[in-house]
């Protein structure tokens, strides 16, 4: 591959921030300027839809049937502690909106295999959601500041970026802080791949760091630049 930009959809999109993929192949966009846009593949292109659900939308994730998650995120002082679902209903999406947990500044989101929501609050916590009971459990994440990006792994564990101090945190799936590892400066987007490698965006060094499993329940850590 040569790197080179094949296909740029601008039309519809409008201060992205997030973006996410259904397992139908459709690309979500969450837009700073309260929108929604479906991406949807089509003759050897896309096609677009968009949604408006209010707020600044920031993290976008999609769960195994379809709903679409999305962060309210305020910037402001006080914060919003809501999130936005958009359910698939009759060939379009109706929305729903939840306030989930303590005021905060919620970032990144994620859906574990459970179905549970999970939220990265810009300042030290982190959210549960359980959307059949609509209750929330927040955790305090002890060491974190400034989180920014979650993930989850194969074993239903938490991974967090600590954009402020240069860190990643590991929790249990009962908000347990397991480890903290150090990358490279301002950590913001996270990811976890099948095989259990974590995989984090670095902002301050234009790279990305890669934890690997390693014995003994630590990781070996690499970190690649992207420029």
């Amino acid at each position: 591959s040569s790197g080179a930009i094949m296909e740029t959809y601008s039309s519809a999109v409008v201060k992205p921030m997030g973006i996410a993929i259904d397992a139908s192949g459709n690309m979500w966009v969450a837009n700073n300027n309260g929108i929604i846009t479906e991406l949807s593949p089509s003759g050897g292109t896309y096609t677009s839809t968009t949604y408006n659900v209010g707020g600044t939308p920031w993290g976008i994730a999609v769960d195994a049937s379809g709903n679409v998650w999305v962060t309210n995120y305020a910037g402001v002082a006080g914060g919003s502690n809501s999130i936005t679902k958009l359910s698939p209903s009759g060939g379009t999406y109706t929305s729903t909106t939840y306030n989930v947990g303590e005021m905060a500044e919620y970032i990144g989101i994620a859906v574990d295999a459970s179905g549970n929501i999970w939220l990265a609050n810009i300042g030290d916590t982190v959210v549960k959601f359980n959307p059949s009971s609509e209750t929330a459990q927040t955790y305090n994440v002890v060491g974190g500041n400034g989180l920014y990006g979650i993930a989850i792994d194969g074993s239903g564990n938490v991974w967090v970026t600590n954009n402020n101090i240069n860190t990643v945190t590991e929790l249990s799936s009962t908000g347990n802080v397991l480890g903290t590892y150090t990358v490279a400066s301002n950590p913001t987007g996270i990811a976890a791949d099948a095989s259990e490698n974590i995989w984090v965006a670095n902002l301050g060094t234009n790279s990305v760091t890669k934890l690997s499993p390693a014995a003994g329940g630590t990781y070996n850590i690499n970190t690649y630049p992207t420029t």
